[in-house]
């Protein structure tokens, strides 16, 4: 059987639940001040106002590492829109650039110089190939297929070095006889 709905007086509010029996009021006690300990009031020594947090300064993990690091350390003489470009590619490539990045650069560079071909000439093909990381060996293979091929060489040689002239007589008119 279901209950009929009461009214609601300004002094409390009654919640009815239908198909049951029970009721609760709900009044100012019951929600609002639900301790029974009067309120303690502290004196304005005991209120400490809130520290401000110190947060711990963060690490950064990687040092900066631009334009002023690379021309430090330049033993290759790179100039420095070279520099510039190869590192806005890398920029461009999200690749980081770091004290070890750059001397691995170098020591490819030096393998580069040993078969050749200069750092500007390396770091240019790089730059035109849109490589993120750089090798020796593939800018050697690279450089090596675009030259153009050598004639092969003869197997007659000097030619030029020999004096066809020896045990001749020069006539007047500039010619030789025997």
């Amino acid at each position: 059987m279901v209950e009929p709905k009461q009214t609601i007086s300004s002094d409390s509010a009654q919640v009815v639940r239908i198909g049951s029996a029970a009721k609760q009021t709900k009044t100012d006690d019951s929600l609002l001040y639900t301790k029974k300990e009067p309120l303690l009031t502290l004196s304005s020594k005991e209120i400490n106002p809130p520290q401000p947090k110190t947060e711990p300064a963060k690490v950064d993990r990687k040092a900066p590492f631009g334009m002023a690091q690379l021309l430090a350390y330049n033993p290759h003489s790179i100039p420095e829109q070279l520099l510039a470009d190869w590192l806005t590619q890398r920029k461009a490539k999200r690749a980081a650039v770091t004290a070890t990045v750059w001397s691995t650069v170098n020591s490819e560079l030096a393998k580069c110089a040993e078969a050749g071909i200069t750092a500007d000439d390396a770091i240019t093909e790089a730059l035109n190939s849109g490589w993120q990381g750089f090798k020796a060996s593939w800018v050697i293979k690279r450089l090596a297929d675009s030259a153009p091929p050598q004639a092969p060489q003869s197997r007659h040689t000097g030619f030029a070095e020999r004096n066809y002239t020896d045990g001749l007589i020069q006539r007047e008119d500039g010619s030789y006889a025997i």
